[in-house]
Parts: structure tokens; sequence; C-alpha cells
């Protein structure tokens, strides 16, 4: 199952099947962090919501974006994306 883009009133924005399967993983430490990382080809109706305004679900599981890097690389372009549980809110002050 792909992740699903969300933005903040519970929106479903769009189903990611751009991501490039390899690059995907979530990372869960006890007391420390948990985070899902990707990188995904750029699609229309999709990587036009990579914001972060907005949250993933994956694996019944919600992510804030955290970070965004666009690349070019041979006429394609890749973007890499960092996320937090939404449970770090807290944490950060958010």
């Amino acid at each position: 199952m792909y992740p699903k883009l969300y933005n903040s009133s519970g929106q479903v924005l769009a189903v990611l099947d751009n991501i490039i399967k390899e690059t995907a993983s979530i990372k869960r430490v006890v007391n420390g962090e948990f985070t899902f990382n990707f990188s995904a080809y750029e699609k229309e109706l999709k990587s036009e919501y990579f914001d972060t305004n907005n949250t993933l679900l994956v694996e019944n599981q919600t992510f804030d974006i955290k970070y965004i890097e666009q690349d070019h690389e041979n006429g394609e372009v890749k973007y890499s994306i960092q996320c937090e549980h939404v449970n770090y809110r807290n944490e950060d002050g958010e």
C-alpha cells in the first residue's frame, strides 16, 4: 500500500505511487527518533503537494514532512523527503 498525503484539514491530497521503493525507510529507535524518509520522482497531482504543512500516513502511522530537497537528474526531477512522526510535535514545542 502506498503512503497517503494529507493537508492540515485531514483531506487526502494524493496517494504516493511515485516513491522510489528502494529509498523508502522507516526508522524507529526506542526512546529516540521515529522517521520516514524517501525519494520520489516528480508526478503531476502528487509532488506538487510536497509541503511541510502536509502530513503522510504510512503503515497506520502519521508523519510530518520536515525537509524537502529537489534535484534535477538526467532531465527528471527527484525529491528527497524527510519526515518525523507526529508524536515529536509536542517535544519540539510546536
